[in-house]
């Protein structure tokens, strides 16, 4: 949406609704979906519960987190989004932002001091557990 409206253009839950859209399509014509999203509030959350289950589809909540604030600060700075002009979050805004536990959550992961390959192998096993 803001590579093609501007980096100024305020998503919001527009980005949400797109992504249900599409999430339900894809999963109602049998395909799996994996949702990348904040979801920071329970609302957003939601959505994607009740595309689930309007598409009789089993949901699998995986929360991902990093509890280094120093490699946050890191991952903000250094990140790269793809959109051009896009105002860069500082780690202030970041703190700012709202958070609803999710209770919900099947499974979560701390990415803090760890590679991308090594959470992806811990996912993985959790998703496929191997006897």
């Amino acid at each position: 949406m803001r590579n093609m409206c501007g980096p100024d253009h305020d998503v919001g839950t527009k980005g949400y609704a797109a992504g249900y859209k599409l999430a339900s399509e894809y999963l109602i014509s049998g395909h799996d979906v994996i949702a990348d999203a904040v979801n920071a509030v329970e609302a957003a959350r939601d959505g994607w519960r009740t595309i689930a289950t309007q598409a009789h589809a089993p949901i699998i909540e995986i929360e991902i987190l990093c509890s280094s604030l120093v490699e946050v600060k890191t991952r903000l700075k250094t990140r790269d989004t793809g959109i051009k002009g896009l105002r860069q979050v500082s780690l202030k805004d970041r703190q700012q932002r709202r958070w609803d536990d999710n209770p919900h959550a099947n499974f979560r992961i701390d990415t803090a001091g760890r590679s991308i390959n090594a959470c992806a192998d811990e996912i993985e096993h959790f998703l496929n557990p191997v006897d």
